[in-house]
């Protein structure tokens, strides 16, 4: 896989960038660049676009990712222990215990679960590997026997009204209570 040193960064690509494709990654290795140093990089925002089927998925994850690493690698620390895992290494006795890093965590969102399997699907092209959670919907993940079988806004109601009457043991166990 051919490798682009972007910005003073190197950029691990899985195929041959188009032009657009290596400008577009300068520009979203420019906003990180600048929102890391910047004081206010909570305030820090950035807007790319570009047209249909120029791999903008693909280029944003390998430049994000490149960046990342450099900044240290994928795994974390668990409550401040030297104790450091992996997504599929971490000891069952800690599964419990919030990781930590002291790296920017990156949160990649999407709409629909079809398009985060294309961004899955992405990543797997690419030989980065960072540790990884995919969160579903209600819809998607839900349990609770009378909630899973509505769909929509009913079944956000649903669910709404039985974790404020306290009566979904799914939720009272998830939160602790």
């Amino acid at each position: 896989m051919p490798i682009y040193k972007i910005k003073g960064i190197d950029v691990d690509f899985p195929h041959e960038a188009y032009d657009c494709q290596l400008v577009y990654m300068e520009k979203v290795l420019q906003s990180l660049m600048e929102a890391r140093v910047s004081l206010t990089a909570l305030g820090c925002n950035a807007l790319l676009e570009s047209p249909t089927g120029t791999g903008k998925t693909l280029c944003l994850l390998c430049a994000t990712l490149a960046w990342r690493k450099t900044l240290g690698n994928f795994s974390v620390e668990v409550d401040g222990d030297n104790n450091s895992f992996s997504g599929s290494q971490m000891p069952r006795s800690q599964s419990r215990d919030v990781p930590k890093s002291r790296f920017p965590v990156i949160i990649y969102s999407s709409r629909t679960h079809s398009q985060l399997k294309q961004v899955i699907q992405e990543l797997r092209a690419t030989n980065y590997r960072p540790r990884m959670g995919i969160l579903g919907s209600r819809e998607q993940m839900c349990i609770h026997d009378d909630v899973r079988q509505l769909r929509g806004r009913v079944q956000n109601m649903a669910c709404h009204a039985l974790c404020k009457k306290r009566k979904c043991i799914y939720h009272l166990n998830a939160s602790g209570n």
